[in-house]
């Protein structure tokens, strides 16, 4: 694993620009990184709808590990990533997955076909993606809606 953290960077490296304040593609698809696209309004509002995630008892956090409990890891993704050839996804149209009906729907959907690999990428596992989050609804729930 370590290996292939190293050739990632590696890889990334080449693909950095040298412009401060540019974003950078960290991800397959179009995720990207910056410092400076996001309005300071909408982090505000971001950390205000995290709250009650991290205000849980303490026994209950799990701190990443290594961060000297600066990191915590609301739900960790390295701990449930999308497996190629395994996790299934539910497309559109297909509604939700909530908590109230997650058990119910369990085993729903198309299982996600391995893909070609990309340079710098793997092509067995992935951190879960969150392409569309649906916040309209009244109840002041989020929810996921499948890509």
């Amino acid at each position: 694993m370590a290996e292939w953290c190293m050739e990632e960077l590696k890889y990334k490296v080449t693909r950095f620009s040298e412009k401060p304040g540019s974003a950078i593609k960290v991800y397959n698809g179009d995720v990207m990184k910056s410092d400076t696209a996001v309005p300071y309004s909408m982090k505000a509002e971001l950390q205000a709808a995290v709250r009650p995630l991290e205000e849980i008892p303490a026994w209950k956090k799990y701190w990443h590990p290594g961060s000297d409990e600066k990191v915590l890891d609301l739900v960790h993704p390295s701990l449930f990533p999308v497996v190629y050839g395994r996790t299934r996804a539910l497309g559109k149209g297909q509604g939700f997955v909530t908590s109230e009906n997650c058990i119910a729907r369990c085993g729903e959907g198309d299982v996600l076909k391995k893909q070609e690999a990309l340079d710098g990428y793997s092509a067995d596992f992935q951190w879960l993606p969150c392409s569309e989050v649906d916040i309209s609804g009244d109840d002041g729930q989020a929810r996921e809606e499948a890509s």
